[in-house]
């Protein structure tokens, strides 16, 4: 099975050994020891229960989604966002996968900014 999490515009616009970089340092920063403890510590979670609980936080939250992403969709996470009920921004990226922060960082750096400055 193969998982597509970058866009083919992020592939296009980077060279093959930067892209062959990129997925390199994320095997490097994410072993399996890592997989395992995040699933681990995630395996009784209720997705529903994780729902409230954010809710009952009352937080301002930012949700951030490529247009091309095939691991959470716009869908999805507009859903999320109407779930949530919070004061909660949904921002979405053209052209970029699941990896918004990598594929178009720039954008989702003063994007993340301007959230946490209170825009």
């Amino acid at each position: 099975m193969e998982v597509r999490a970058s866009s083919q515009q992020f592939i296009e616009r980077n060279d093959e050994e930067r892209v062959s970089m990129w997925v390199d340092q994320i095997c490097e920063n994410n072993q399996q020891i890592g997989f395992l403890r995040l699933l681990e510590q995630t395996k009784d979670v209720d997705p529903i229960d994780f729902v409230a609980k954010v809710k009952a936080s009352q937080s301002r939250i930012q949700l951030a989604v490529g247009d091309e992403d095939v691991l959470a969709s716009s869908k999805q996470v507009e859903r999320l966002n109407k779930e949530l009920g919070l004061e909660t921004y949904v921002l979405q990226y053209e052209g970029c996968g699941h990896a918004v922060m990598n594929e178009n960082p720039r954008q989702w750096r003063k994007d993340v900014l301007a959230f946490l400055n209170g825009a």
